[in-house]
């Protein structure tokens, strides 16, 4: 009779984000996983064929999290300001929290090699991206919307990449890098 572990997954999730987030995706194997999670290497591969697959269901499952949070602050009546304010947060916050899977949302080149994982990858990375999008699009003004660029795409990817190097040089400065945050949004608001 195989071995029953409690919350097998979520602690093989809880490691996963731990390790790729500590040492990047390339650095982690299934092996270090499995220890990390206290499996064998083939209970692991029970779960997961292939490290590629794991990264993916990790990364899918905690940016759905994410836009869990900013669909549930979207619908608050509140104003622009303290909901831009909310949103911010919690993408620094879950940001942070992920440490380098959250870096992975706006890489460009992502060594999957599994050419249908990759697919799965960038179209979940694309989905994830244009929601956000989308939330955020809801309070900057439609005429900066609309210039011969796309000014929110480039304001996403913008806040993610602030976001990204806040936490790694300004760690303890949380509130801070919030409000500088706000204030590079909110000027695209008038």
């Amino acid at each position: 009779m195989p071995k029953i572990i409690k919350d097998i997954e979520e602690k093989i999730s809880s490691a996963s984000i731990r390790l790729f987030g500590e040492y990047g995706y390339e650095a982690v194997d299934m092996k270090l996983i499995a220890k990390e999670s206290g499996v064998a290497v083939g209970t692991l591969y029970n779960y997961y064929s292939r490290k590629s697959e794991l990264f993916l269901e990790v990364f899918v499952k905690s940016w759905e999290k994410t836009l869990s949070k900013l669909k549930e602050e979207r619908n608050k009546d509140i104003s622009k300001e303290k909901k831009i304010n909310k949103y911010l947060e919690i993408l620094y916050d879950d940001i942070e929290m992920r440490k380098g899977i959250g870096n992975q949302i706006i890489k460009i080149d992502f060594n999957i090699k599994n050419s249908r994982e990759r697919e799965q990858f960038v179209y979940f990375k694309e989905k994830i991206i244009g929601e956000i999008q989308e939330i955020f699009n809801e309070q900057i003004s439609a005429d900066v919307i609309e210039k011969k660029y796309d000014v929110s795409i480039r304001l996403i990817e913008t806040i993610f990449s602030v976001i990204r190097v806040m936490i790694e040089n300004h760690k303890k400065d949380r509130r801070d890098n919030l409000d500088f945050l706000n204030t590079i949004f909110l000027s695209f608001m008038k």
